[in-house]
């Protein structure tokens, strides 16, 4: 034989004629076989594998794998259009955190009568015992660009200090309270 490889030379022994009913069926097959983006050669492969796989316990049909295939697709859609609608949500509260965090550095630094601490940073001192002065803004989700925010944390740090709270060591704050 003097074809160009075994699939080749094998090509008239795996050959497989089927005669349908009807030219009817012939068309609807084919008609399906492009649906599903095939060849009617693959479709008809592919229907009898599945049919003779049925009994098998860990086989699932084509047409289920599809059927999960577009759930899924489904299900990704629903999701991505939930992370938009959080997405939204989470930047609109981050927009409300910075200006509450804004307002409450002025009232801080010029107090009209008494000042309030932050809750957040004291509990965050709390729990980590000790933080590193390049982590605590960082850790407490401040932008290096708000100079106001900072600066009324660092007020903060020296009140906090003053009372005994926290104690200042070489390289960050450490609870003491």
């Amino acid at each position: 034989m003097s074809g160009s490889g075994p699939k080749t030379d094998t090509i008239k022994q795996r050959r497989v004629d089927v005669y349908l009913p009807s030219l009817e069926t012939k068309n609807r097959w084919s008609e399906i076989a492009e649906q599903r983006g095939e060849s009617l050669s693959k479709f008809v492969i592919n229907t009898i594998e599945d049919f003779l796989n049925e009994g098998d316990d860990d086989h699932e049909s084509r047409q289920e794998l599809l059927e999960e295939n577009r759930a899924l697709k489904e299900k990704v859609k629903e999701l991505e259009r939930d992370i938009k609608v959080y997405r939204k949500g989470y930047t609109k509260l981050e927009g409300e955190l910075k200006e509450y965090r804004e307002q409450w550095a002025k009232a801080f630094i010029k107090p009209k009568g008494g000042r309030q601490l932050s809750t957040e940073l004291i509990a965050l001192l709390k729990q980590e015992q000790f933080i590193r002065f390049e982590d605590i803004y960082e850790l407490l989700d401040i932008e290096p660009s708000d100079t106001d925010v900072i600066n009324a944390f660092q007020e903060q740090l020296k009140v906090l200090e003053a009372y005994g709270l926290i104690k200042e060591e070489k390289r960050g704050w450490r609870w003491r309270g």
